[in-house]
């Protein structure tokens, strides 16, 4: 698991101007090529079924406040 954690810190400080304030981030990992972005999701689309809202709505206001 350090790997995953480490390949999705060094993703975001990278690419941290080119992304969202708030994103979901899903990886997967491939024998041939190592550890890869699978898909971006917004937060309100990553499996928060059931999940308790005031512990995301931060999240969500983040995700559609234009801060421009």
């Amino acid at each position: 698991m350090q790997e995953a954690e480490k390949f999705v810190a060094d993703f975001i400080t990278n690419n941290k101007e080119q992304l969202p304030r708030v994103v979901v981030i899903d990886i997967a990992f491939s024998e041939q090529t190592g550890w890869f972005v699978l898909e971006f999701n917004a937060c309100w689309g990553a499996g928060l079924n059931s999940c308790n809202a005031e512990k995301v709505i931060d999240c969500i206001i983040g995700a559609t406040v234009n801060n421009i």
